[in-house]
């Protein structure tokens, strides 16, 4: 299992080893180079057994308990991240020390990146259960993770990652195992995966959680429904739509939108880029010159100066929520002061969803290289479409054919048909 995937760290949860068999049963089980530490008392068993290549890896422990033990860890190009291996325990008020201790870590980890895996022995939506759902036991999960700012991170391969093995009427499964993990663990590894494996003997999955090579990617036109509120927008459009280009009105029409993309691109690299920061800095400017006006309130160049900066602050903090809102996807929820970083949790987790890191080819081979994915994709699609495009017949023509009743030229000046 080691050598297959090239692991360098890895956790066993749910071990039943005893205190004094650990020692000799991981002897067995691991590479002399690796390092192992578990959360065995003496008399009692290891609920956690995790493991790691010391010659790839530098691991310090920073907190065990029953249910989670957490791991600083500064790999060999000195990339700094925290690990956590969680086993929850199958009742709610006992998990309830686990949501309190990740809580504490939070704040402990701050903005470094983080991930937690493992077995939370609780789902978070009716969707990732079969036969039976506690809406108190994910209420208390979710909000300890909305608490902390961690999200799923984006996953391949089984949704039910636990089954009772019954099978017919008693068949039970769930998604008791899951990797969790923060924006900034987002930021520092965009290629991140995670492949839920068949369980094999056992009734869980194995989790692989694959750390990939960042790999550039051009970013596709978006177009931001809060760029319409800001008083130069349409000026600039008009400015490319007006003029004229030659050709059929659906060729005009797509040049006309081919033009505009650049346009926007400049308009909201003028006003909108690095929103997050501008907003920052908006903030400050807004605080000092309310200071000078705290000191000098008689001052009018001040007082009108205050309020330039706030509106300028209000509008560029709405465009940010905006923005985040957008791209995270979430329609649910309203815009307001206090959703900024949710949206922005779940727009980097909505990226991250969106690429893809693996593909499986036609012969079952597992493909990482970005080319490659390409060539498997572009191959088929041509597989399945056929014929490249310019040997099928040209579309508008075709349409000429297939619609011969069309509008006269009279119809057209009116703007109405008769029936």
């Amino acid at each position: 299992m080691i050598k297959t995937p090239k692991l360098s760290f890895m956790g066993v949860v749910e071990a039943k080893l005893r205190f004094d068999a650990v020692a000799h049963t991981v002897k067995h089980c691991f590479p002399t180079q690796w390092a192992v530490l578990h959360n065995a008392v003496p008399g009692g068993a290891a609920r956690i057994v995790v493991a790691w290549d010391t010659q790839v890896l530098t691991v310090d422990l920073i907190l065990s308990t029953s249910q989670l033990m957490v791991f600083k860890v500064l790999s060999a190009d000195q990339t700094l991240f925290f690990i956590s291996y969680v086993y929850g325990h199958n009742s709610m008020v006992e998990r309830r020390s686990l949501w309190n201790d990740m809580q504490s870590v939070s704040f402990v980890i701050g903005d470094t990146p983080w991930l937690q895996m493992g077995d939370f022995n609780v789902v978070r939506r009716l969707s990732e259960r079969l036969d039976g759902f506690d809406s108190n036991a994910a209420l208390e999960f979710n909000t300890c993770l909305h608490d902390i700012g961690m999200d799923d991170m984006p996953f391949k391969g089984l949704l039910f990652t636990w089954s009772n093995k019954r099978g017919g009427v008693g068949d039970i499964k769930s998604k008791l195992d899951r990797v969790l993990i923060n924006g900034s663990w987002m930021d520092s590894f965009p290629e991140a995966e995670t492949i839920f494996l068949a369980p094999g003997v056992s009734d869980h999955s194995c989790i692989l959680v694959n750390v990939l090579p960042d790999c550039p990617r051009k970013k596709p036109f978006k177009f931001f429904g809060f760029w319409m509120k800001h008083e130069k927008f349409k000026e600039e459009v008009q400015k490319s739509w007006m003029l004229p280009i030659n050709g059929p009105i659906w060729s005009r029409l797509d040049g006309k939108l081919k033009r505009l993309k650049p346009v926007l691109r400049s308009f909201n690299k003028k006003f909108y880029s690095q929103i997050s920061e501008r907003v920052i800095q908006a903030r400050e400017e807004l605080g000092q010159v309310q200071l000078q006006c705290a000191q000098d309130p008689s001052n009018t160049t001040l007082v009108d100066t205050k309020k330039v900066l706030y509106l300028k602050f209000v509008d560029l903090s709405l465009a940010e929520e905006a923005f985040k809102k957008q791209k995270s996807r979430v329609q649910w929820l309203s815009l307001g002061d206090q959703n900024t970083r949710f949206f922005n949790l779940k727009m980097k987790s909505h990226c991250l969803r969106n690429k893809i890191l693996s593909l499986n080819n036609a012969a079952g081979v597992r493909l990482t290289d970005s080319s490659s994915i390409k060539d498997e994709i572009l191959g088929y699609y041509i597989g399945l479409l056929g014929s490249p495009f310019a040997q099928r017949k040209n579309a508008y023509q075709a349409l000429r054919l297939a619609v011969p009743h069309r509008l006269s030229t009279e119809m057209k000046g009116s703007g109405t048909v008769q029936l």
